[in-house]
């Protein structure tokens, strides 16, 4: 079991997305910001199971500031820093 990061995003369409940035591809949206980061923490608890069956090891976690220095990350999903949501996830598979 792993505590990520996890960022939700406002969205201009009344919803939110959630995303955690040690899992790049994993991302979930929801007109609710917690259901949103319900359904990422369980999309990654897939994937994270998908790599220990075949003998991977999931990422260690980031610590924040890592994650706000990845300018790259950020701008691929166009987030506004001052308008998101950083909280944790606990990742069990």
């Amino acid at each position: 079991m792993n505590m990520y990061l996890a960022i939700l995003i406002p969205e201009d369409t009344d919803g939110w997305s959630a995303h955690i940035p040690d899992f790049p591809s994993c991302s979930a949206a929801s007109s609710n910001a917690d259901l949103a980061k319900m359904r990422v923490a369980q999309e990654v608890a897939i994937v994270v199971g998908e790599m220990r069956r075949s003998g991977n090891r999931p990422p260690l976690p980031r610590p924040l500031e890592d994650v706000r220095a990845d300018r790259e990350w950020a701008e691929d999903r166009k987030l506004d820093w001052s308008r998101a949501v950083v909280t944790m996830v606990e990742v069990r598979a």
